[in-house]
């Protein structure tokens, strides 16, 4: 058996494949700029990956199948054990990276029940090489428009998809996860550095500028709004499935972590307009 161990802080979100699905932690590993370790068995798994293996243990209990997986969820150790339901020695690209998504989200939803300062965002992340901008809106906005504007002013943008916000300390970071649907197509070229984790400076909502691009603040109730779909994109399907004190326990961490980002980036947002000069626009936010 391997770990794959996230760093958060202190803490360490642990993913682990117990056999041979043909699905390999290296393949991730290099992705996310991390090592494959040996794994310790003193050191409890936020996602075990089995296959083959249906048998429950007396803490488990089944919440849901989707795919080529059945999902189990320990309610002693919080966390998540993933049953590869059949063989799968021949996995197409696309299906690889389901399952990497798959067990990094749950990997994100067991340190979170279990009290770890973590909030997953739908967004987009831009980079000046020192700090970030988080981006959040709607599907369909333009966030990959926006994050694609900002690498061609010069910009960095590694994620525009699902950005893991830790404020385990006074400050926020964020860590750049990978962009599926880019990877989903090739893994080559695409790295999303986990350990470089980026200071947050500001955080927008997104919307369209109908005639112009410019920054503007928002009601707090709107930016609030968007910052909690934004929290909760990833999560809800599967955080929907849990026990019912699970799911409340689940929904107050988001919505505390939502509450202390909102605390401390004042509610504002990004009319974009392709017309505009995102750099000129970002002067001084980024």
């Amino acid at each position: 058996m391997n770990d794959l161990i996230l760093a958060i802080g202190r803490n360490n979100i642990i993913l682990r494949l117990s056999q041979d699905s043909g699905v390999k932690l290296s393949e991730l590993a290099e992705l996310l700029g991390l090592s494959v370790t040996p794994a310790a068995s003193t050191v409890c798994a936020d996602v075990l990956a089995d296959t083959g293996n249906d048998s429950v243990c007396s803490d488990e209990s089944p919440i849901f199948t989707t795919g080529p997986l059945a999902v189990f969820f320990n309610r002693k150790e919080q966390n998540f054990r993933l049953n590869f339901l059949y063989p799968l020695p021949e996995l197409k690209l696309v299906h690889k990276i389901y399952i990497y998504q798959v067990m990094i989200t749950f990997g994100v939803l067991s340190a979170m029940l279990r009290g770890i300062k973590l909030i997953p965002v739908h967004g987009a992340l831009l980079d000046n090489g020192s700090e970030a901008l988080l981006l959040c809106g709607e599907s369909g906005v333009g966030k990959s428009t926006t994050a694609r504007r900002w690498r061609e002013s010069g910009g960095q943008c590694y994620a525009d998809d699902l950005i893991l916000i830790d404020y385990s300390g006074k400050e926020f970071f964020a860590h750049p996860l990978p962009t599926w649907s880019i990877c989903k197509e090739s893994l080559k070229g695409q790295f999303y550095p986990f350990n470089r984790k980026l200071p947050l400076k500001s955080v927008f909502g997104l919307s369209r500028g109908e005639v112009r691009e410019y920054i503007a603040p928002i009601p707090e109730d709107d930016f609030l709004a968007q910052l909690y779909r934004s929290a909760f994109f990833h999560i809800l399907a599967i955080g929907g499935c849990l026990p019912e004190k699970e799911q409340k326990r689940l929904g107050n961490t988001v919505w505390s972590g939502v509450e202390n980002l909102a605390a401390k980036f004042p509610p504002c947002g990004l009319f974009a307009h392709l017309k505009g000069d995102l750099k000129s626009t970002l002067g001084g936010y980024l």
